[in-house]
């Protein structure tokens, strides 16, 4: 993990040249600048480049919740989650009233394994704004790791009353249900992962709902 994540910093220090560029180039430009920068690199992911142009809005404006939180976003992607962690917490510190930032450190978290401050913070997210399917799904995942598959599933099932063809709840909630022997809710949830899984969608996943639906058809 730590040589990973090692690889990775490197990366983007090479990829970047640096942390932020010269003070010349900085004052060409402001905070706001590097701030929309920075929002299209990430939507290109062009993440070192993201984590760039969001470091250059911070050298300008130290007090920019949400150039933290790309920074954060471009570390996530590249899989340095300590680093992407430490973004978010800062993020929340200068703005502790997005859920968006609650919710990223949670997933991050949840990278890491570290599942009961994972779950605190998707509940932090929810409590701002309760009607987003992702978290719930997001925060089922994380009950799902630590083995609370009853908790899981209610999570599953809320993120399906907000999108009933949401195929990552469909097969999580099945994973859930078939590790508490609830057979036919397995069985349901499966086949509804295979409704609506896209195309694009690693075969893997597919065989493996087939042979469970196969497997609990036998009963």
């Amino acid at each position: 993990m730590w040589k990973k994540t090692a690889l990775l910093f490197l990366f983007f220090v090479t990829f970047c040249n640096g942390s932020v560029l010269a003070e010349e180039t900085l004052d060409r430009r402001g905070a706001f600048e590097w701030l929309a920068v920075a929002e299209r690199e990430i939507y290109a992911q062009k993440y070192a480049n993201a984590i760039n142009s969001a470091t250059n809005a911070i050298v300008l404006n130290p007090q920019m919740d949400r150039a933290f939180f790309l920074r954060g976003v471009g570390y996530a992607a590249l899989s340095v989650y300590h680093q992407a962690i430490h973004e978010f917490t800062e993020a929340i510190r200068l703005n502790p009233g997005n859920y968006q930032y609650y919710a990223w450190r949670a997933s991050a978290l949840t990278e890491r394994r570290i599942y009961d401050e994972a779950i605190e913070d998707f509940s932090k997210a929810l409590n701002i704004n309760p009607d987003s399917a992702a978290v719930y799904q997001r925060r089922g995942f994380a009950y799902s790791s630590m083995g609370r598959h009853a908790d899981a599933i209610v999570d599953f099932d809320r993120a399906l009353e907000f999108n009933a063809k949401d195929y990552w709840s469909h097969y999580q909630k099945a994973e859930s249900c078939y590790a508490l022997g609830l057979r036919q809710e397995a069985l349901n949830s499966y086949k509804s992962f295979l409704e609506h899984a896209p195309s694009r969608l690693r075969q893997s996943y597919r065989d493996m709902a087939q042979s469970r639906i196969g497997e609990l058809e036998q009963f």
